[in-house]
């Protein structure tokens, strides 16, 4: 390694002096030598010197407000029209992004104003003036996840500042069960093609077992005497 010190700041040196800089962020040798691996791996994959992040995120995006036939100059939007289905699902999320970042770089948008966003939009209302939901915000911030990819992969941004915040855990999970007077109204309808469910139903009420796991049940798994599945 050729890192050095000089006064209090580590410095690099590699390539016969072709490749020398400060690393104020090192406070350590083994930082700064780390540090150094990641520009000789930037210096071999044509990556050292390039600046990334410069271009205007709402430029990077384009305008979700543009006709179908004009849908904006931005190659974001652009690409999703041509290569996903949920395109259009993208063109509404992807307002309040702009709404939120409008005016910063690509590099500009760090962790941090991803944070404060997310803690803005937690807290905002709908249309209908209703809490926003969790879903929502996470939805918004996987689409601008999604960009940031895109933007790594055409080489305009180093690094996805998304892969730092983390999304709103969600406790979606909806618990119901048959009431007694439900069981028998729900066997009167498994009849004609829905016939095969008569057993089915009763079977997974009395085990709580799953559909897969009934037509993978294996009659080793079944002990008649004890009258115990094993699953």
């Amino acid at each position: 390694m050729t890192v050095r010190k000089r006064g209090k700041v580590w410095w690099y040196d590699f390539g016969n002096h072709k490749y020398r800089g400060p690393i104020p962020e090192a406070r350590t040798k083994h930082e700064a030598e780390q540090a150094e691996i990641k520009l000789k791996r930037d210096v071999f994959e044509g990556k050292y010197g390039r600046q990334f992040g410069t271009m205007l995120f709402a430029d990077f995006v384009g305008d979700p407000d543009a006709k179908d036939d004009q849908f904006g100059e931005g190659t974001y939007l652009e690409w999703a029209k041509h290569n996903k289905r949920s395109w259009k699902h993208d063109r509404f999320r992807a307002r309040p992004l702009l709404e939120a970042f409008r005016g910063r770089t690509l590099g500009e948008v760090s962790p941090l104003a991803i944070e404060s966003f997310k803690n803005r939009r937690q807290h905002s209302l709908t249309k209908r003036k209703t809490q926003r939901s969790p879903a929502s915000v996470n939805l918004e911030l996987q689409l601008l996840s999604r960009i940031f990819t895109l933007a790594i992969r055409l080489g305009l941004a180093e690094s996805n500042p998304c892969s730092r915040v983390s999304k709103f855990k969600l406790q979606n999970q909806r618990h119901r069960y048959l009431l007694p007077d439900e069981e028998p109204l729900l066997l009167a309808h498994c009849t004609g093609n829905r016939k095969h469910l008569a057993t089915m139903i009763p079977f997974a009420i009395g085990t709580g077992a799953h559909k897969s796991e009934q037509l993978n049940l294996k009659v080793r798994q079944v002990d008649f005497f004890r009258n115990l599945i094993v699953f």
